[in-house]
């Protein structure tokens, strides 16, 4: 026979060893929860923030994405949505670093490069205005480019540019744009055909 001793000695064991399993299912389950918790807020905070964005509160939406981006710091999208919030309050320089910041994080972000080329358009930076938009092009060549960049080509000197890029709006936008605004077709086409006689009197 076992002396009792052993007896006793293992099924303390049993015990200890059943209670640390528990410990560890509760401590795996809090740490779930506190994660689910976590997710959630993360996930609330950009909804809120984009409500923000519309109802023009800046403020409260850029800090939100900052709690967000403490928490998530490799986040690209947290630095493109707050570099559009800084480009609704027109603050160029601090919504140039967040585009920057999330093009360094993931360098296929084709939106950031987009608002990039906006901001530098609105500055007159146009050489760094059309390098993005170039960026644009190569990532997404079935992006539509908003007219008003034809206005750089323009001022840049190349017309070729210019019309090929109101060619390729008119193309891709004008039933939606006829419905939303009616003669607005007709007022790009113009435009469109303004620029080609500048372009002819500048061969």
């Amino acid at each position: 026979m076992f002396p009792l001793s052993k007896i006793f000695k293992k099924a303390f064991l049993r015990k200890l060893a059943f209670y640390l399993l528990l410990a560890c299912l509760f401590f795996i389950l809090y740490k779930l929860h506190n994660y689910n918790n976590l997710l959630n807020k993360l996930l609330t905070n950009v909804d809120m923030a984009m409500k923000y964005q519309l109802q023009s509160k800046y403020d409260k939406a850029i800090d939100l994405l900052t709690e967000r981006l403490e928490l998530l710091p490799a986040d690209p999208d947290s630095y493109y949505l707050r570099g559009l919030t800084y480009f609704g309050q027109s603050k160029f320089e601090k919504a140039l670093d967040d585009f920057k910041s999330s093009i360094e994080l993931d360098p296929n972000y084709v939106e950031s490069y987009y608002e990039c080329a906006l901001i530098y358009m609105k500055i007159n930076e146009f050489d760094l205005c059309l390098s993005n938009l170039e960026k644009v092009k190569e990532l997404a060549p079935k992006r539509i480019i908003g007219i008003d960049f034809a206005v750089v080509y323009e001022k840049k000197g190349k017309f070729k540019e210019a019309i090929e890029l109101c060619e390729d709006y008119l193309t891709k936008t004008s039933e939606e744009s006829e419905k939303l605004f009616p003669g607005i077709y007709e007022e790009r086409l113009e435009a469109l055909n303004k620029l080609k006689e500048l372009e002819g009197k500048f061969k």
